[in-house]
């Protein structure tokens, strides 16, 4: 039987196992081109990126991104033609978006997001942001990816992507905050019987797609199933607020995974950076220093979880002995010892000053990356190892 034959009655006997789908392939080499046209398998047409993309208005040049991404073929099969490992440096996984426009073979939306990615870098006063969905129905779990486009001078957020539900893709650069976009896709899920269960976004990518830096593909989650969705639509506009801090501060420290767990000690040698922080190991050695006679001060207000630092301690003496640790030189007793009740007056002034910075210290900088929100919401506390899942949406 000839290979042509053998394809067709393949072809006819849909759908194909893996054991089928690795014979035809295997026919699919020895056909001629004119025979797998009759079939129709011809090679899929090339995506076209339209030219002078930078002359255009914002809206238009994603608009127009969002035509290529789509001219490809949505991937129905189980597994993928590209390598869609996150664990890459950027410019590694900008190679496989030049892959997929040489290609153009069918494809998911993780593959969407690099070739978003490529599409925008260097698009002045914007910022390109993995957005990762988790939803699920009847028991089952999905996962869906998509390139969240915050543009600087307008304001307007917007996203890019492909999926086999219209609502779950390319999202118009008409959204005022970050909630308000992924509201609108918890919005689409539940118009398809989903339930969204978390929603993930991390750091911007790059621009220069070149460059060898790790992403952050995890930074902020939020669990809409479980909480409020007024608690997490302020958790995401404040990273919304925040994500150029952040981006900056995780490039400096390069850390892998960006977001460690509270336990993880943040080294002060690894940068300057770094050793400016204020780390909940370094609070607690600090702590170690004064006097056992202390009282405990009254916790300040805007902290949610004290459990990191001694039992006792509030966040007003943790914040003195920062600063009083300056004064060693002149408030030493005979013993060497430096009660917090011989500082004095010059000492006042500090804990009012301590008590105003209680919440950006204890609660905005848990891991020394900056703002980070809630505990919940940090990402390097996510219980599940999904660094490799299969996206499906």
């Amino acid at each position: 039987m000839s290979s042509y034959r053998a394809l067709k009655e393949i072809l006819e006997s849909l759908p194909l196992n893996e054991a089928k789908q690795q014979q035809a392939a295997e026919l699919v080499r020895q056909c001629s081109t004119q025979e797998l046209q009759s079939l129709g398998l011809s090679a899929p047409p090339r995506p076209v990126v339209p030219k002078n993309l930078e002359k255009l208005p914002i809206r238009e040049r994603l608009m127009s991104v969002q035509k290529v991404i789509a001219s490809i073929e949505y991937n129905h099969s189980p597994g993928y033609f590209y390598n869609v490992s996150k664990d890459r440096p950027f410019s590694r996984i900008m190679d496989t978006a030049r892959e997929v426009l040489r290609e153009a073979m069918p494809i998911k939306c993780i593959e969407a997001v690099f070739l978003g990615a490529l599409l925008t870098a260097g698009w002045e006063g914007t910022a390109r942001m993995p957005l990762g969905l988790k939803s699920g129905v009847n028991g089952e779990t999905y996962r869906h990816i998509v390139l969240v486009i915050h543009h600087a001078p307008s304001q307007k957020w917007g996203a890019l992507g492909i999926s086999r539900r219209e609502e779950l893709m390319f999202k118009d650069l008409a959204f005022d905050s970050l909630s308000e976009l992924v509201a609108d896709f918890k919005a689409g899920y539940e118009k398809w019987w989903h339930k969204l269960h978390k929603a993930r976004i991390g750091l911007p990518f790059e621009h220069d797609v070149f460059s060898n830096s790790s992403v952050c593909w995890r930074y902020c989650s939020v669990s809409p199933a479980k909480r409020n969705w007024a608690v997490c639509a302020g958790i995401l506009d404040k990273f919304g607020e925040d994500y150029k801090l952040l981006a900056s501060r995780f490039k400096v420290l390069g850390f892998a995974p960006p977001a460690p767990s509270r336990s993880q000690a943040v080294d002060a040698g690894q940068s300057k950076a770094a050793a400016m922080s204020v780390s909940p190991v370094r609070r607690r050695q600090g702590l170690q220093k004064l006097s056992t006679a202390t009282p405990p001060a009254t916790t300040g207000k805007g902290l949610r979880d004290v459990s990191m630092m001694s039992e006792g301690i509030s966040s007003s003496v943790c914040k003195v002995e920062l600063k009083a640790s300056k004064l060693d030189g002149v408030m030493e007793n005979s013993e060497g010892q430096r009660p917090l009740g011989c500082i004095g007056a010059d000492l006042a002034g500090a804990l009012s000053h301590a008590q105003s910075r209680c919440d950006e210290t204890l609660e905005g900088r848990i891991t020394g990356l900056g703002p980070q929100y809630n505990e919940e919401e940090v990402m390097g506390r996510d219980s599940e190892n999904e660094s490799d899942e299969d996206y499906d949406a």
